[in-house]
C-alpha cells in the first residue's frame, strides 16, 4: 500500500497498477492538466476534450500493468492522450456533419468583426487538424508533442520507440505537410526548398 509520501512516477504507477487508489490519485493530480491540454490541442473543442481526457485516463490506468518503465512516464501518457484524442476526433468527424452553407454564410456575413476573425481562425485550425489527421500516426504524435507540448526530442523518441533522427524526420514531414496545405488554403505560393 502506498503511504502518501511523494514518489517517482514509476513508483506511483507500480502502486496504482496494484489498485492503490491514493497512488492513482497522485498520478492523476500530477498529470491531469497536461492530459487535458494535449487532448484539447488535438480536438479544439472543450466538450470533446473532456471526453478525450476521460478516455485517456481510462486507457492509462488499464495499461499500467503492461507498461515497462523504460522511458518517461510523462511521455508515455502524452502518447496515449494524443492517440486517444485523434481517435475521438475522427469518430466525431465521421458522425457529425460540418456547418451548413447557410450557417457559414450567416456567420461570415455578421457585422461583428470578431465573429469573422473567429470563423477564419477556426477554419485554419480545422485545416491544420485535417492535415495532421491525414498524416501517419508517428508524424502526427511527434509534431503535436514537440510543437504543442515542447517535449524534448529524446523523450519523443523513447515514447515512439525510435531515434531522435527519426523523430526529427517525422516532425519535418508533418510541418512540411501543414505548411503546404495551409499555403494552398491561403492562396500563397510556397518556395521549393
Amino acid at each position: 500500500m502506498h503511504n502518501g509520501r511523494i514518489s517517482t512516477d514509476d513508483e506511483l504507477a507500480a502502486a496504482a497498477s496494484g489498485r492503490d487508489e491514493r497512488a492513482a490519485r497522485q498520478l492523476y493530480d500530477r498529470y491531469a492538466d497536461r492530459v487535458f491540454r494535449i487532448v484539447y490541442r488535438v480536438v479544439l473543442d472543450e466538450s470533446l476534450a473532456k471526453d478525450a481526457a476521460q478516455e485517456s485516463w481510462i486507457k492509462i490506468f488499464r495499461s499500467l500493468k503492461r507498461r515497462r518503465p523504460t522511458g518517461s512516464f510523462a511521455a508515455w501518457i502524452s502518447i496515449i492522450s494524443v492517440r486517444t484524442a485523434i481517435d475521438l476526433a475522427r469518430k466525431r468527424a465521421r458522425s457529425s456533419g460540418a456547418m451548413t452553407v447557410e450557417e457559414m454564410e450567416a456567420h461570415l456575413a455578421s457585422d461583428d468583426p470578431s465573429a469573422r476573425q473567429q470563423s477564419a481562425e477556426r477554419e485554419i485550425e480545422a485545416k491544420v487538424m485535417r492535415v495532421l489527421d491525414a498524416l501517419p500516426e508517428n508524424q502526427k504524435a511527434a509534431f503535436i508533442l514537440r510543437h504543442f507540448e515542447n517535449m524534448p526530442l529524446r523523450e519523443i523518441g523513447r515514447a515512439l520507440g525510435c531515434s531522435e533522427g527519426t523523430v526529427k524526420a517525422h516532425i519535418y514531414r508533418a510541418a512540411t505537410a501543414v505548411r503546404r496545405r495551409l499555403a494552398k488554403f491561403l492562396g500563397v505560393e510556397m518556395k521549393k526548398s
